[in-house]
């Protein structure tokens, strides 16, 4: 017959604490984990966001040859399109002042009438 030790009555007690304690530092563990995947998913979801707005600013932009004035389409196909380039009056008035000085004199004309 096997002799029980007193030391068996002891042994769940303490590993029921060994087992508390690491379940508490996992826990802890976790946590901290958690909360810095957190912040890594918000950052990178303001990045994401950011990509997004300059996106949609690329998209509104035509790609334009300067040479043949042939237009690139969305598959990365040139296409040649009746295409004018102009300048605004501020443009033209800060970059080119005597001629926007002449074009306004031909535009008010005899009459004063544009």
């Amino acid at each position: 017959m096997l002799e029980t030790k007193p030391t068996l009555f002891i042994f769940p007690f303490f590993v029921g604490g060994v087992a508390g304690f690491l379940i508490g530092n996992m826990k802890d563990k976790l946590l901290k984990l958690n909360a810095d995947l957190e912040l890594l998913v918000k950052q990178r979801t303001a990045e994401l966001q950011q990509v997004h707005v300059e996106l949609k600013k690329l998209r509104g932009l035509l790609p334009l040859c300067s040479y043949c004035k042939t237009t690139r389409d969305d598959t990365r196909f040139w296409e040649q399109a009746d295409v004018t380039l102009s300048i605004c009056p501020d443009c033209m008035k800060e970059h080119y002042p005597e001629e926007y000085e002449a074009m306004q004199f031909k535009q008010v004309g005899v009459n004063g009438v544009i």
